[in-house]
């Protein structure tokens, strides 16, 4: 393992909470931010939040469990925590996400693949705010232990994310969870 110095650690947790920021704000979009004939003339804006949605969520999922340690990513080994163990929904809705989204595959180009409501029955939103719940705790402990979040760009996007997490945390919280 490479060691990193506290500048380093402090921009690259930094880089977690500005993933994290752009996903909350996706979320905020698809869940809240538009009713269904707003979402009719938003498509191309509200398809947007949707891929940045999945993109952002896959992003987040190889930083708290990846498949492999690649030192050139930023993954939660590098702060001294152990890879989380994904819930079963969570590791289909990774590998949806790389075949529908992440990566153009010729899978996807030869035999159009099933909306995610067609092969699980747990929405993308909370398997999305799943991932959101296990990143922050995430950086909570990282907090913790010492590493501080270095760049003032980084800080003032920590402060939006809270104030968006408090937004859809009551949306969420009334439906039931399971483990990143």
């Amino acid at each position: 393992m490479i060691h990193r110095t506290s500048n380093e650690l402090g921009i690259a947790v930094g880089c977690v909470v500005f993933d994290m920021q752009l996903l909350g704000a996706a979320l905020l979009i698809r869940t809240l931010g538009y009713t269904q004939p707003q979402r009719r003339r938003m498509r191309h804006p509200y398809r947007a939040a949707v891929e940045v949605m999945l993109l952002k969520s896959r992003v987040l999922l190889d930083f708290l469990a990846p498949k492999s340690r690649d030192k050139r990513d930023i993954q939660i080994q590098d702060f001294g925590l152990s890879p989380k163990v994904l819930s079963p929904p969570l590791d289909v809705f990774r590998d949806f996400v790389s075949k529908r989204s992440a990566h153009l595959t010729w899978e996807r180009a030869q035999d159009p693949l099933p909306l995610w409501h067609e092969i699980h029955e747990v929405a993308q939103e909370a398997c999305a705010f799943q991932i959101l719940v296990a990143s922050h705790d995430t950086v909570l402990d990282i907090l913790a232990a010492g590493v501080a979040i270095v760049l003032p760009k980084h800080k003032s996007r920590y402060e939006e994310f809270h104030q968006q997490f408090a937004q859809l945390k009551p949306h969420y919280e009334r439906q039931p969870q399971g483990e990143a």
